[in-house]
């Protein structure tokens, strides 16, 4: 199973649909979403639906695959002001998605794949690695895009772990942990959790 975030005006789509045992795309734009199920009227096995990436319970891919034995991949050139929390809920979906190909701000892209020690790692590098390995694949320059953009892009690779390095219990203590240090850089570790936490 393919699944395609914000395919637009489908200039991948295309492509993604021929290697797809089955292929679902997620469209927020109306107009966008009824020009796609047109174009892909024929083709059985392409699904287009008009949803929010947001809130799309990606939990729900793996009994759409063709195959119990296939995978559920995941490409979207993610939109720079949701990036982060489309992000957030796939990563979130836990084992439902097996690798990931997002394009982000190239900034954004960088902090995920970030390795501990340097002034870019943070929360959002520890939230997405602990359930998914992070490498940045290759950057995007502002003129590969109409209208260019201000800002670089980059394509981001993520593949889930065998399993989290958190256990699905644990979890929300320990996001709220990572939040809480990273959540005032220029303060001490303690008075950083202190502060988060709501505690002395």
């Amino acid at each position: 199973l393919v699944l395609e975030i914000g395919p637009g005006q489908g200039a991948l789509t295309g492509h993604l649909a021929r290697a797809a045992g089955r292929f679902l795309a997620i469209e927020v734009d109306a107009a966008l979403t009824a020009a796609l199920m047109e174009r892909f009227a024929e083709s059985a096995h392409v699904e287009i639906r008009m949803a929010d990436a947001r809130s799309f319970d990606y939990s729900s891919l793996p009994a759409l695959r063709p195959d119990p034995a296939g995978r559920v991949l995941v490409v979207g050139n993610l939109p720079y002001s949701v990036g982060k929390p489309i992000l957030m809920a796939l990563v979130e979906s836990g084992r439902a998605v097996d690798e990931m190909a997002l394009m982000l701000q190239k900034e954004v892209a960088e902090r995920v794949a970030a390795e501990p020690g340097g002034k870019t790692y943070g929360s959002l590098s520890v939230l997405t690695r602990i359930a998914c390995e992070a490498r940045v694949a290759f950057t995007v320059p502002p003129g590969a895009f109409r209208p260019p953009p201000q800002v670089d892009s980059a394509v981001l690779h993520l593949r889930a772990r065998p399993e989290p390095l958190v256990p699905a219990a644990e979890a929300p203590q320990f996001r709220a942990v990572v939040l809480a240090a990273f959540g005032q850089r220029r303060k001490s570790l303690a008075n950083a959790l202190a502060a988060g936490l709501g505690i002395s």
